[in-house]
């Protein structure tokens, strides 16, 4: 149930300014105080001390053998542990860097979002079976060393939404803990919790963070979310998980996307991101403990753009997150804004 005291969020009044040749950032993760891993669209994933003049390059598909497949958005960054660098883009495979070498932990073709922890790397997306069609799952956990995955999710239509929907980039997942994964799939329902075994914890509905879940689109208009004016007007009129963190507490922090005016509000003629459609976006900040996921408290509109196509991503290190807004991945990126927030649960 909604409702009660909501966490507290401090927007932090030191500026983080990009470096030029950062500036297309699109995912990110602290590193260690005051430092942060950062995905760089078309360039690689960098380490960047804040406030530095430049970063330095920690992983790239353009040095890896000359292995490319175009433009790498690395647009997913899953983080720096136990000596690895866990890495995607939207599309064709997880990377993992270790000891200068870069191995493919799935060919995964669709790739929803990584993360990673201790010796492990969580994901949730689609992959292809043998026969072509789509694997039976859509979350996995990768431990360093073993030669398979250990599955999480079972898809429950075949993966046929997710294949259609995503464009709509709204799949998430998180390690809350040493021994528990949370992931929310987004274009098919509910938010579930694992252990690190595989097993599943926690089942909920994506409602209980007052947020949507699904397409819902007919089937003929589900590839137009491939148009960025299309995806647009369409993520106005839902509630998206966008982004979720965890601290050493268990506490649990879902930043939930809505925008208050709904598509009509957006001032959109065609897409360019130059000069990215304006519209009042808004993300209700909701707190849950992992002990007890179905009470939460809320902080309505914690973080906003006047940009209609912003995305939130975010990372937390102790009580200082680092929060990322940004436009599309991929060819149509442009400049990131990042600032550093204080977030705390509730006060008891």
């Amino acid at each position: 149930m909604l409702g009660g005291q909501g966490p507290r969020f401090e927007r932090l009044e030191s500026p983080v300014v990009l470096p030029t040749k950062l500036a297309l950032t699109a995912d990110l993760r602290w590193l260690d105080e005051g430092r942060l891993l950062l995905g760089v669209e078309g360039a690689g994933v960098y380490s960047w001390r804040i406030g530095d003049d430049e970063g330095t390059l920690e992983a790239s598909l353009a040095s890896a053998g000359g292995y490319h497949r175009g433009f790498e958005s690395y647009s997913r960054v899953g983080g720096s542990s136990s000596g690895g660098v866990a890495f995607a883009g939207g599309l064709f495979g997880v990377y993992l860097q270790s000891e200068g070498e870069i191995d493919t932990l799935k060919a995964i073709e669709i790739v929803g979002d990584v993360d990673r922890r201790g010796d492990r790397t969580a994901v949730v997306g689609l992959s292809r079976n043998e026969d072509g069609g789509w694997e039976d799952h859509i979350a996995w956990v990768f431990k360093d060393g073993e030669s398979e995955p250990r599955t999480l999710l079972p898809t429950r239509d075949g993966g046929e939404i997710m294949g259609q929907c995503w464009h709509a980039e709204v799949s998430v997942v998180r390690f809350l803990s040493d021994e528990r994964v949370l992931v929310v799939p987004g274009l098919e329902p509910g938010v579930f919790v694992y252990d690190k075994a595989g097993h599943l914890l926690e089942s909920l509905g994506a409602d209980t963070f007052a947020a949507d879940a699904g397409c819902g689109l007919e089937e003929g208009e589900r590839a137009l979310l491939g148009k960025a004016a299309f995806a647009i007007g369409w993520m106005a009129g839902r509630r998206v998980i966008d982004e979720l963190l965890a601290d050493e507490a268990g506490n649990i922090y879902f930043f939930i996307r809505h925008v208050p005016g709904g598509p009509e509000s957006i001032v959109l003629e065609a897409y360019r991101a130059t000069n990215p459609p304006l519209g009042r976006v808004c993300w209700d900040l909701i707190q849950a403990r992992a002990e007890e996921l179905t009470a939460v408290t809320t902080v309505p509109c914690a973080v906003e753009s006047e940009f209609a196509d912003t995305r939130l991503r975010a990372d937390l290190r102790g009580d200082k997150a680092v929060i990322l807004l940004t436009g599309f991945p991929g060819a149509l990126a442009r400049p990131a804004e990042v600032f550093e927030a204080r977030l705390r649960p509730p006060e008891s």
